[in-house]
């Protein structure tokens, strides 16, 4: 197994003194197993796990699918009141306490590694917004109970690389004792390819629905919502909104094996490039599950695409703008073109 960098590296970065954190890793052949089958193991061992990937235009998954379990701190906040492990704190701006926290893992970046190498992992609610811009915030019954923050601080990393077919491990040691933290780095990544290689995996039970699914509104409402928003974009109030409709059902079982299943459909097809330019068509002709396509879409090509490549939905941005704002006009002749596909 070859660990980099060496300690004599290691020693050499401290000395500069620029940084307190220094990513160790190694690399294992990936044919063994599977991003999945790697989260079940991660699983039993932890409560606290994550997974990580994307998919990118062209291409059935994102170069990388990121895991990691065991996170030495839990940071979260409501209403208000920031919890990082056993230190609680009322506070306004959470952000500066996390921006605090991350001053104190300076890391330096190896173009060998993946582009994360450990940190936070987790999520900002839309209610977060409230911190920075007060006025947004809506006195409504939280349903969800979702919290404002809700992160965790990841000192181990395990990523697979899609395109090269290995498993990049990664532990991250403190700089205040090198040659005790290398040692330690050194032994955690041998443990981390043994459990990868022989950890025992979490029994997931099957998932079944309990009952319907039924939308947040019904038809009614969500029609006048978009007949709300169109107001306000002809009175110049927003130029832009997303509207949504949350599906629910009772549930029983493994979101994991729930997940396995989303993470095979509804893929968002685009050039990537953000510039309104359309990628090559005949990369997907033969692409067997529901796709969303995006890019080079407007009101005149969206037909055609419709007719050739039959996708589950249609994005566009750029397309229904003129000079880099949304054009009213252009987005009801987009939306009347759609419209007249689905009537053919």
């Amino acid at each position: 197994m070859k660990i980099t960098p060496t300690l004599e590296d290691a020693r050499r970065i401290a000395e500069s003194g620029r940084y307190n954190v220094l990513p160790v890793s190694c690399e294992l052949l990936s044919d063994f197993t599977t991003p999945i089958e790697t989260m079940r193991i991660l699983k039993n061992v932890s409560t606290h796990c994550y997974m990580l990937e994307s998919a990118q235009a062209n291409e059935t998954w994102g170069r990388y699918t990121f895991l990691g379990f065991d996170p030495p701190m839990e940071i979260t906040c409501m209403n208000g009141e920031l919890k990082a492990g056993n230190i609680r704190i009322r506070t306004d701006r959470p952000s500066d306490y996390l921006r605090q926290l991350l001053a104190g893992y300076r890391s330096p970046r190896f173009e060998e590694l993946p582009p994360f190498t450990g940190g936070l992992v987790g999520y900002f609610s839309y209610d977060y917004l409230g911190y920075s811009e007060p006025a947004v915030r809506c006195q409504v019954k939280d349903t969800e109970d979702f919290r404002d923050v809700d992160v965790m601080l990841f000192d181990k990393v395990i990523a697979f690389d899609n395109l090269r077919q290995k498993i990049v491990l990664i532990v991250n040691m403190p700089l205040d004792d090198v040659e005790v933290g290398y040692n330690k780095a050194v032994m955690e990544l041998k443990h981390l390819a043994e459990l990868l290689r022989h950890g025992e995996k979490k029994s997931e039970p099957g998932g079944r629905l309990l009952g319907e699914v039924t939308p947040l509104f019904d038809k009614e409402q969500f029609c006048g919502m978009v007949e709300k928003a169109k107001h306000y974009i002809r009175e110049g109030d927003i130029f832009q909104i997303v509207l949504s409709n949350r599906l629910s059902a009772p549930f029983a079982g493994s979101l994991l094996n729930t997940y396995r299943v989303l993470r095979t459909i509804n893929v968002l097809l685009d050039s990537g490039a953000g510039m309104g330019t359309a990628f090559d068509w005949a990369l997907i002709r033969d692409i067997g599950r529901p796709y969303f396509l995006a890019g080079g879409l407007d009101a005149c090509s969206v037909g055609g695409a419709i007719r050739r490549l039959h996708p589950f939905a249609v994005d566009v941005s750029s397309g229904i703008e003129t000079d880099g704002h949304k054009d009213v006009e252009k987005m009801a002749a987009f939306v009347g073109a759609v419209r007249k596909e689905e009537r053919a």
